[in-house]
C-alpha cells in the first residue's frame, strides 16, 4: 500500500501539508512493502515484479539488502522503446554492450 494509499483510505485527501515525520507516522500503522529487485534480475522478471506489486518503481538491492538504485517503469519505457536496437544486435555486439554496460555500474555503483 502506498502512501497515497494509506491518506485515501482514511479519508485525509486535504493532509498533504503535514510533515513528513506526519506521513511515517501514518504509514508506520499501516502494512506497507518495499518491493526490490537485484541489478542481475533479468529484465523480464523486473517487470513481472513491478506487474504483479502494481509499483511503479523497484528498489534495486545488492547481496546485503543495502540500496544501490531503483528501476522505474519509466526507465523500462525508454529502454525499451529507445533502445529496442539492442534488441537486434548481434550476439557479439550484444556480448560487448554487456560488458561496457556492467563496468558502467560497477564503476557508479558498488553493486558488491
Amino acid at each position: 500500500m502506498t502512501l497515497s494509499q494509506t491518506l485515501a483510505s482514511r479519508g485525509r485527501y486535504s493532509e498533504m501539508e503535514m510533515s513528513i515525520r506526519e506521513c511515517l507516522q501514518l504509514r508506520s500503522s499501516q502494512k506497507v512493502t518495499v518491493m526490490t529487485c537485484k541489478a542481475t534480475d533479468s529484465l523480464i522478471d523486473v517487470i513481472k515484479s513491478i506487474y504483479s506489486g502494481q509499483v511503479h518503481r523497484l528498489v534495486v538491492v545488492n547481496a546485503s539488502q543495502h540500496v544501490v538504485g531503483l528501476v522505474s517503469l519509466s526507465d523500462l519505457f525508454n529502454f525499451l522503446v529507445f533502445r529496442s536496437n539492442y534488441l537486434l544486435k548481434s550476439k557479439s555486439e550484444l556480448e560487448e554492450a554487456d560488458e561496457a554496460e556492467e563496468a558502467y555500474f560497477k564503476e557508479q555503483f558498488d553493486f558488491g
